[in-house]
């Protein structure tokens, strides 16, 4: 899942210890499996699966959850664990640790989350606050400043994808919306 790659840092580590502990770690693995045994080798998830995950985790029955995406139009509901769904991520910050601040720009954000669902995302999610340890909290306006062009371009380009926001801030949350 991770390849050879490992971190083993205070602040990180990958693989991380407890990831076949959780549910929301297993979950799309399992249903990511059945999907793949229907069109691709899926061995080495399995074998993960297999030398790692809890035992009770694995025969788990899926919950139905149906998760309203705009109340005015019904038709939009998802019905979740039909499909593993894909959320690409857009980080508008100039430090983010999970992707070394590439998207320095509104339109290199925008070029981005278009990318992202040419290549599958069912929903982006945007954020304009990095969390890696350390970094400088931006006041509300550079956070608004960071991440509402990008929503506001990409609900012209692709109004059929949903968004989130990733955020802590009401207000930030409510000028998003």
């Amino acid at each position: 899942l991770h390849g050879s790659k490992v971190i083993n840092e205070d602040k990180l580590q990958i693989p991380h210890p407890r990831a076949a502990q959780r549910a929301f770690v297993v979950t799309p693995l399992l249903e990511a499996i059945a999907q793949l045994r229907e069109s691709h080798d899926s061995t080495f998830v399995q074998r993960w699966l297999e030398d790692h995950v809890d035992p009770h985790l694995k025969n788990q029955q899926p919950q139905k959850l149906l998760v309203p995406l705009d109340s005015d139009e019904k038709e939009k509901n998802w019905i979740a664990n039909e499909r593993t769904l894909v959320m690409g991520i857009i980080n508008a910050t100039p430090d983010s640790f999970s992707d070394g601040g590439h998207l320095s720009s509104v339109q290199s954000a925008i070029d981005f989350g278009l990318r992202l669902v040419d290549q599958g995302a069912d929903i982006l999610d945007l954020g304009g606050e990095s969390t890696r340890p350390g970094a400088k909290i931006p006041n509300i306006q550079i956070e608004l400043d960071r991440v509402l062009p990008i929503i506001q371009a990409l609900r012209t380009k692709i109004p059929s994808i949903p968004l989130s926001i990733d955020t802590r801030r009401a207000q930030v949350a409510k000028e998003a919306a």
